[in-house]
């Protein structure tokens, strides 16, 4: 069998679509101080005299899909850091750390799904 490669009349209709998250890495900017938040996790949130450290998050506003990402694990280290388990002390934070068109996104998801509750959390994410 004879595999032959395509010719270009035959992938003239064929559109290259990029990948949503690149497979180049950007260079890794520096964040200014009116755009990100400095926050102090716990190594162990039940503990209260366990060891601190400082996680920078920066303020979401729009985005790549893998920014989106990004924060994202950020917001779980900060929930998880900070003994954060309730639906509405959830909600309170992620809105200190998102802004503009997203948070408009947010709170319309929020206003949709109802209380303020752990599931209704994960679906205004997804939203």
């Amino acid at each position: 069998m004879k595999v032959a490669p395509p010719t270009p009349e035959a992938t003239k209709g064929n559109k290259f679509v990029p990948p949503p998250i690149p497979f180049a890495r950007p260079a890794v900017p520096e964040l200014k101080k009116n755009a990100c938040l400095v926050m102090k996790l716990r190594s162990d949130p039940t503990v209260a005299d366990s060891q601190t450290y400082d996680l920078t998050v920066k303020y979401f506003r729009t985005g790549t899909p893998e920014d989106w990402l990004l924060f994202l694990r950020d917001l779980r280290r900060i929930l998880n850091g900070q003994n954060i388990t309730t639906g509405v002390a959830k909600y309170t934070m992620i809105r200190c750390l998102i802004m503009g068109d997203t948070l408009a996104v947010f709170n319309t998801a929020a206003q949709a799904h109802g209380n303020e509750t752990n599931p209704n959390f994960d679906l205004c994410l997804r939203d």
